[in-house]
């Protein structure tokens, strides 16, 4: 609706940082989740399956104005259409910027949109992989298991991207025994950034505001182990695909 196009006409004006990596300019595409089934998530609320985008030519404008080379994008799932993509591709010519973007993980079985990502200049994704146990991501309503988070982070890794992979530690249902479970499958894989974040409830306004609280964290059951080990997790060096060998 209007309310949604009004909104996304506003990105030009938004010049925050980056939450993740530092020196980063933010711009924005699209607003909205598709997918919105998620049960931790207040996108369903908020949202309600709509989106909009903005003019591929004004985002890439956007783009080339802001005086930082790494621009992160806010969209939820960047480049969830080709055909957009590849009219930004069209107006991206001559655009020398590292893109930071935030994709759901079936992005990793779309060959030709991967192509597309790197050839607009995207270095790294931004996955909400929340948990590594199938219990709790049945729970969560999130479509997808271990084993395909693993093998989607890989084609991710082998596409030639840095990856920062979210977990989220205390759901409804979430255990310690889970949570444990989740850090160690996180360990296996020394190529993903992992982010951990702590449950809050999504019918609270302003529950992002605490969502990485150590109160928070005892709200919800989260144990000091876990938390310490999926913070040294967040602090781990990382070994990363060489970017500028692989073909775009």
């Amino acid at each position: 609706g209007d309310g949604f196009l009004g909104y996304v006409n506003l990105m030009p004006e938004l010049n925050v940082r980056g939450p993740v990596v530092p020196d980063t300019s933010c711009v924005m595409l699209s607003f909205g989740c598709s997918y919105g089934k998620c049960s931790f998530c207040n996108s369903a609320v908020l949202f309600k399956g709509a989106t909009a985008c903005r003019e591929p030519r004004q985002f890439a404008a956007d783009v080339s104005r802001r005086r930082e080379t790494r621009i992160n994008v806010l969209d939820n799932d960047f480049g969830r259409d080709p055909d957009v993509l590849e009219q930004c591709l069209d107006a991206f010519e001559g655009t020398a910027k590292q893109l930071i973007v935030d994709v759901r993980l079936e992005a990793a079985r779309q060959p030709h949109r991967l192509c597309l990502l790197r050839r607009l200049g995207v270095h790294t994704v931004k996955v909400g992989v929340e948990s590594l146990s199938d219990v709790v991501l049945s729970r969560m309503n999130k479509g997808q298991t271990f084993h395909s988070v693993r093998d989607d982070l890989v084609r991710l890794r082998d596409a030639g991207f840095q990856i920062f992979a979210y977990l989220l530690l205390g759901s409804p249902g979430d255990t310690p025994e889970l949570m444990r479970e989740t850090v160690d499958k996180a360990a296996s894989m020394p190529w993903v950034q992992f982010l951990p974040n702590i449950f809050c409830d999504p019918s609270e306004v302003d529950c992002w505001n605490h969502h990485f609280s150590h109160v928070n964290a005892k709200r919800h059951g989260v144990p000091r182990d876990v938390l310490d080990a999926a913070l040294r997790l967040a602090d781990r060096p990382v070994t990363m695909p060489d970017i500028a060998m692989k073909a775009a």
